[in-house]
């Protein structure tokens, strides 16, 4: 199996969702079976191996690599979840992460957008504060439109947050509390 996730270098523990394939069934649909979310810990586990490093574009260095899972036996305990459960714990795990991460850039943009104003208040050209300028104004203001429509989009994702099925975020919350659980 061979999948890719963020920090695989030294990720202390993998959460994967797979689903396991049933070799005498015919068809590529017969063949699929429900999911399964479990989590291995790479250096406890012996069929772990850290293939390579995917290059990553964007402001930030961020270690994506691939790897593989070879003749790892798993038992039931190991798994989290099976089934829809496991495809609703994963979707509510990456839900909850996309939904801090949202309520975090706005902040940072909020505070950002602060700085500007202040600066363009105190900065002097021609003797008038540049912020009095029409050309500056109307960028200010687009860029706070801009900040309030994401703060409206990250609002939108409490509504996804909400319409969650109930019954599975102990799951998540389950999933979550692996992830964070010392060695």
């Amino acid at each position: 199996m061979r999948l890719s996730i963020g920090n695989a270098n030294c990720a202390s523990l993998v959460a994967i969702l797979a689903r396991k394939i049933d070799p005498t069934k015919d068809t590529r649909r017969e063949k699929r079976a429900p999911f399964l979310l479990f989590a291995l810990r790479p250096k406890q586990s012996k069929g772990y191996t850290n293939v390579r490093k995917i290059r990553t574009l964007g402001v930030r260095a961020a270690f994506v690599g691939q790897f593989d899972v070879k003749d790892h036996d798993l038992t039931d305990a190991d798994f989290i979840a099976q089934g829809r459960d496991a495809w609703e714990a994963v979707l509510g795990t990456a839900t909850l992460g996309k939904f801090f991460l949202g309520f975090g850039s706005v902040g940072i943009c909020e505070r950002a957008f602060e700085e500007a104003i202040a600066h363009l208040k105190r900065k002097l050209l021609y003797g008038k504060p540049i912020l009095e300028m029409p050309h500056i104004r109307w960028a200010a203001a687009q860029a706070c439109a801009r900040l309030t429509a994401m703060k409206l989009f990250a609002y939108r994702a409490l509504d996804y947050v909400q319409a969650a099925r109930a019954d599975a975020w102990p799951k998540v919350v389950q999933f979550v509390r692996e992830c964070c659980r010392p060695q």
